[in-house]
């Protein structure tokens, strides 16, 4: 048994670990819980603390012995402090401690909601199925729905004291067109620039003030807003949301403000060279619709969008019922949400039913865009139309993406590594609720585009014709699986996901079933999807550089 602390130069870890026949475990847990207790009512004895300084000063003194450890110590504390010194003064600053700090220190940071307990146990025994039974407990999420059809999601999380509002719309770019690309992200924007009863400057300073935050996001599918607080302040998080939601004004001169910015963002896309081929990529690929409009917006439609198209915008998609609310974190309990929800919006009432433009038709056939830039380098994107996030078939396509991307990936060792053509090459997926696209990309030297394209074509008829290998599945569906994992840590990443999942008609657990569907991908499926969508008679080629390529 020991204890330890990971100090990384930012907020770190304090912990103490021990290894425990099972028999004894509860007593084992309780009396080691019960001494972190001791620490926080009792001053450490004298002549305990004397010893610790000691064996501190011991423990450094030995790691200075040779020469790697005296270089390994002084790489450490500039790393973590910017102070070859660092180590010595610490010890220093240790010699000082006095009981009182140390009582200090244990009841600043040896809190309840601070701890987590892990135990890793044998297979079998009532304390892991105990575990298990908890944790299941506290990941069970709650759906309900207002009478005005609002779907709301609770699930409380008393680890941390944050209460996380997700309020997630249908929209987006899925509900614009040529015409009006750029009316949700302008309308989103807006409506944290002022309400009937507060101002922009009011809005910011309330939620700034107890510690919170509040902002908007607009995707292809969907759009919303997130707000976190702290548990004491649920009902101000609550009347910001709402407020900002019931009662946007649109402030004429905030619109001319964000039109300026907005236009600048669509003009300067051109300087990021990646961006900008998947654009035009996009653009000839679906036409101006869905995925082939821009999420900076149009640059006629922001040029001239008024406050009236704005508001007309909000009345059309900010509804009840075509919203999902998720109230995530130290909640109180769902009943006590329900109701502060339910008095809060009891007036938002439905208007008219949200209507979509039609999903958009592909061209068929292989066609090229190319484009001249003053710009040194050339870059190369080769899209293929796909499927939508309803469609089985995305998950196999989101392992073929994955394993065209890495720094091992075929695609990279064959097109940068082994004949040293482009400066980078990957892969890149998206989808909606309407069928998006599946595209290869590098950036490379003029006079090596036509040489990259070739060989792009080439990797996809492999990836047609062979498949992946059992140990490039394998590996990449460990990294992707376990890149979401990290994703879903934040508990506010959680209820967004959860909000827009029950949205779009999946369902708010679905992320646990992804997870599955994504695992039980065979190699078959794989070879199939690269087959649906790989084929190089039905693709858009686009090319921006230096010259006419």
């Amino acid at each position: 048994m020991d204890s330890w602390i990971y100090a990384p130069g930012e907020q770190g870890l304090f912990g103490i670990s021990a290894e425990i026949e099972k028999e004894k475990y509860e007593e084992a847990i309780s009396s080691i819980l019960a001494e972190v207790e001791k620490l926080k009512t009792e001053p450490v004895p004298l002549h305990e603390l004397e010893k610790v300084k000691k064996q501190c000063v011991v423990g450094l003194l030995s790691e200075l012995k040779t020469t790697s450890g005296q270089a390994t110590e002084m790489g450490s504390s500039w790393l973590r402090a910017g102070d070859l010194n660092f180590s010595k003064r610490s010890l220093e600053r240790i010699q000082k401690v006095t009981p009182e700090e140390v009582l200090q220190v244990a009841n600043t940071w040896f809190r309840d909601q601070n701890k987590v307990l892990y135990s890793l146990m044998p297979p079998g025994s009532a304390q892991a199925e105990e575990s298990a039974q908890k944790q299941r407990a506290a990941e069970q999420v709650q759906k309900n729905i207002l009478t005005n059809g609002l779907r709301i999601l609770t699930k409380r999380d008393d680890r941390l004291p944050f209460i996380e509002f997700r309020l997630a719309f249908e929209g987006g770019l899925r509900a614009e067109e040529e015409s009006t690309n750029g009316y949700t992200l302008m309308m989103n924007r807006l409506m944290l620039k002022g309400t009937a009863g507060r101002t922009a400057e009011q809005i910011a300073k309330e939620i700034e003030s107890v510690g919170g935050r509040i902002e908007s996001w607009s995707g292809h599918s969907s759009f919303g807003f997130s707000v976190e607080v702290l548990k004491e302040d649920f009902a101000l998080g609550l009347d910001i949301l709402s407020d900002v939601v019931l009662n946007p004004v649109f402030p004429v001169k905030a619109l001319e403000l964000e039109r300026g910015m907005i236009l600048a963002d669509i003009r300067a896309e051109k300087d990021h060279m990646l961006s900008y081929t998947l654009k035009r990529m996009r653009t000839e690929l679906f036409g101006p619709v869905s995925f082939g409009l821009s999420s900076s917006g149009g640059e006629e439609s922001i040029r001239t969008v008024s406050q009236a198209d704005v508001k007309a915008h909000w009345n059309r998609l900010v509804r009840p019922d075509n919203a999902v609310l998720s109230v995530f974190g130290d909640i109180d309990g769902d009943e006590a949400v329900l109701s502060a929800l339910q008095e809060k919006w009891k007036n938002w009432e439905p208007n008219g039913k949200t209507r979509f433009p039609e999903p958009p038709a592909f061209k068929t056939g292989r066609r090229e865009i190319l484009e001249k830039q003053d710009k040194k380098q050339a870059v190369v994107c080769v899209g293929y139309p796909s499927v939508s996030i309803r469609d089985p078939r995305v998950y196999p396509i989101l392992l073929l993406q994955e394993a065209c991307s890495s720094l091992g990936s075929r695609l990279f060792m064959r097109i940068r590594e082994e004949l040293a053509l482009a400066y980078y090459v990957g892969a890149y997926e998206q989808s909606g609720t309407l069928p998006g696209y599946f595209c290869f990309y590098a950036g490379t030297e003029l006079a090596q585009a036509r040489r990259v394209v070739e060989e792009i074509f080439s990797e996809a008829g492999k990836l047609c014709s062979d498949g992946l290998s059992p140990e490039e599945l394998d590996r990449t569906k460990a990294k992707l699986l376990g890149q979401r994992a990290i994703g879903q840590q934040d508990i506010g990443a959680v209820a967004r996901t959860a909000a827009i999942h029950e949205l779009l008609g999946l369902g708010y657990d679905f992320a646990q079933k992804e997870d599955e569907l994504i695992g039980n991908v065979t190699l078959e499926e794989v070879q199939d999807a690269a087959r649906l969508i790989l084929n190089p008679d039905n693709c858009v080629v686009s090319i921006v550089g230096p010259e006419e390529v």
